[in-house]
């Protein structure tokens, strides 16, 4: 039997729902708006949830003051706190950790889902031969970058 393909804006969308959750619950953030340049340094996070049926990666990324921001608001340190590099990447990567659990008890039509291991990347990814999804979203005041994909040959 052939598995149910879910739109890939369907994940997108509970990506999104998921990612305001924690910003509003879990995350203490600043009051300073933190702006996201599309033509530099987007760092952020990635992780994958996989199944038997599907294969699906999601991204979070911002400026480099935005992931500092997302750590912060992590460990609840007030935004004038210095923060070091690898607190930053832990932070940022344990957001996308919670967020993506949310993901998965969303998304429920998937069947039994399973949260890959977070990463870090400097950079945003940009993976080569997969569907795309991706929105703007503003996480408190900082503006993030969302992105859902698969393979092509996963869809």
């Amino acid at each position: 039997m052939a598995a149910k393909i879910i739109p890939i804006e369907d994940w997108l969308t509970s990506f999104k729902d998921a990612a305001g959750e924690v910003a509003r619950g879990s995350l203490r953030l600043g009051t300073d708006a933190v702006k996201r340049d599309p033509n530099g340094a987007q760092p952020g996070a990635y992780i994958s949830l996989l199944s038997d049926q599907h294969s699906v990666h999601l991204g979070l990324s911002t400026s480099p003051d935005g992931c500092r921001a997302i750590a912060r608001g992590l460990l609840g340190l007030r935004p004038d706190q210095p923060i070091e590099d690898q607190d930053v990447a832990d932070g940022v990567r344990e957001v996308m950790n919670i967020v993506a659990g949310k993901v998965k008890s969303k998304m429920t039509a998937a069947g039994a889902l399973q949260l890959g291991l977070p990463m870090f990347l400097a950079g945003a990814a940009h993976p080569a031969d997969s569907e795309t999804a991706s929105t703007d979203l503003q996480l408190g005041t900082i503006e993030c970058r969302l992105v859902v994909y698969r393979t092509k040959r996963a869809a």
